[in-house]
C-alpha cells in the first residue's frame, strides 16, 4: 500500500496520509479523560465521522509507577489488539504515540489507570484515509 500527502491527492489504491501539522494546543487533556476507568474521545470535530486510522500522541506527567493507558477502536473488548502505554517505575515525565483505528463514528476507546497524574495531554498528529 502505497502512502501519499492528502496535498497530493492521494492516489488509487493508497492512502492519504492527513497531517495536522503543528498543532499548538492539545486536543484533550486530564479535564476530559477518566483517570481510573474507561472511555471514549470522540475525534469526529478532527478525522470526520468515519473509520481511519489515526495516529496520536500523549504526553503524561506521574508522581507513581505503574500507569497505564490502553487506546482501541471503539466497540473491541478484547486486550490483544490495542496500543498501550506503560510505565515500569515512578516517571515524572513521558511521551507515547498510539496507532488506532476509529469507529466508523470516529470515535475511539480508552483504559487508563493513572492515579499519580498531575497532567496528561492527547494530540491528535494526522490520520490515514
Amino acid at each position: 500500500m502505497w502512502f501519499k500527502p492528502a496535498s497530493n491527492g492521494g492516489g488509487e489504491g493508497g492512502s492519504m496520509w492527513n497531517d495536522r501539522g503543528d498543532v499548538a494546543v492539545a486536543d484533550f487533556d486530564q479535564g476530559d479523560l477518566t483517570r481510573e476507568g474507561s472511555g471514549t474521545l470522540d475525534l469526529s470535530s478532527i478525522v470526520g465521522a468515519n473509520q481511519v486510522l489515526v495516529v496520536i500522541r500523549g504526553y503524561f506527567s506521574s508522581t507513581a509507577g505503574g500507569d497505564e493507558m490502553i487506546m482501541k477502536t471503539n466497540g473491541n473488548t478484547n486486550a490483544l489488539n490495542v496500543s498501550k502505554f506503560e510505565s515500569l517505575g515512578a516517571v515524572t515525565h513521558a511521551e507515547h504515540t498510539f496507532i488506532v483505528q476509529t469507529d466508523e463514528n470516529g470515535v475511539v476507546a480508552y483504559d487508563m489507570y493513572i492515579p499519580g497524574v498531575s497532567g496528561i495531554q492527547i494530540v491528535v498528529q494526522g490520520w490515514f484515509s
